[in-house]
């Protein structure tokens, strides 16, 4: 203190460039988030400790991409995965489906490992086929994206939640 006493301006340049740099490489605000990045990454639980949502939107051409860029683009707290992850860590799985994308096992194990892991799963179908299949069974919900299709799975599925959701849609 006697220092900075006895060179009063060049004391006050080494504060201001110290402040300066704390305020480009810390933020305050960012310590929280921070904080429950470690501990969710480290924790050996998979129940997350925040509210964060996963879309599952796998490879594929045309337009499912976009519609699930877009969807993650508006929501916040969102993520889009194109792989699934080795666990879900998500308080809701929104899944974008199409045939041919994913093999319907595949499907059906990575959501009842959603599911056992406290996740919500809501699967939106691109394509409503004829048949039901039985990763529908595991969804929470069900999204067509027109009537028609919502109306096979309402009548596949009475007891499950169906929703309709059309392109386009915000």
């Amino acid at each position: 203190l006697r220092w900075a006493a006895d060179h009063r301006a060049e004391a006050l340049e080494i504060g201001r460039r110290a402040s300066r740099w704390a305020h480009a490489h810390r933020n305050v605000w960012d310590l929280g988030p921070a904080t429950l990045d470690g501990i969710e990454r480290h924790a050996r639980t998979s129940r997350p400790l925040r509210r964060r949502f996963a879309v599952w939107a796998p490879p594929a051409p045309g337009g499912l991409r976009y519609y699930a860029e877009d969807l993650v683009r508006s929501l916040s707290l969102t993520r889009l995965y194109e792989a699934p992850p080795a666990a879900w860590r998500s308080r809701v799985l929104h899944v974008q489906h199409a045939p041919g994308l994913l093999a319907d096992a595949e499907l059906t194990a990575q959501l009842t490992a959603a599911r056992d892991a406290g996740t919500r799963v809501i699967v939106t179908e691109h394509a409503v086929g004829a048949a039901a299949t039985a990763w529908e069974q595991c969804a929470d919900v069900l999204v067509a994206l027109d009537e028609p299709a919502a109306a096979r799975l309402r009548e596949r599925w009475p007891g499950k939640r169906v929703e309709v959701l059309p392109r386009g849609c915000p």
